[in-house]
């Protein structure tokens, strides 16, 4: 229970907070030897802050995920002045996960070509294509070069 001078106060117990991690960055210490104490901070700030998440992804990055760009910065300066102090890290620009989309319907449009009118159905790529097409495009800049 909640322990109040006065009786009419709710219980905090009960209270939840549902707020999702969106904003994740990866940290990585300026010397090797300093690893330990920053993992120490970061299970130390997790600790003290129950919407930061501390992980290591499959690649072996060790990273926050926070709940905006905002918590990010005061999550960083918890680690740097309170956490981890002396510890010279550096920290990746931040990755906002998308979670939710809204796609738009198909749609048809006429097109015109050697064999006359066609039909053609239109529709958004998916994330793996986009990604694709981005890569294709940033090769042919480098190919330009």
């Amino acid at each position: 229970g909640t322990i109040s001078s006065t009786m009419a106060v709710p219980g905090l117990s009960s209270l939840s907070h549902s707020q999702t991690p969106i904003v994740k960055v990866a940290l990585t210490p300026n010397r090797y030897p300093d690893m330990a104490a920053l993992l120490e901070g970061l299970r130390l700030l997790q600790q003290a802050d129950p919407n930061v998440e501390v992980g290591v992804t499959k690649s072996g990055q060790h990273v926050i995920v926070t709940s905006g760009e905002l918590h990010l910065e005061r999550c960083l300066r918890d680690l740097n002045t309170r956490f981890a102090t002396g510890i010279k890290f550096q920290v990746s620009k931040p990755i906002v996960g998308f979670r939710e989309t809204i796609l738009p319907q198909l749609k048809r449009k006429k097109v015109l070509n050697e064999g006359g009118e066609k039909d053609v159905d239109i529709k958004p790529l998916s994330r793996i294509d986009q990604e694709d097409a981005y890569r294709e495009n940033q090769s042919k800049k480098q190919e330009r070069k």
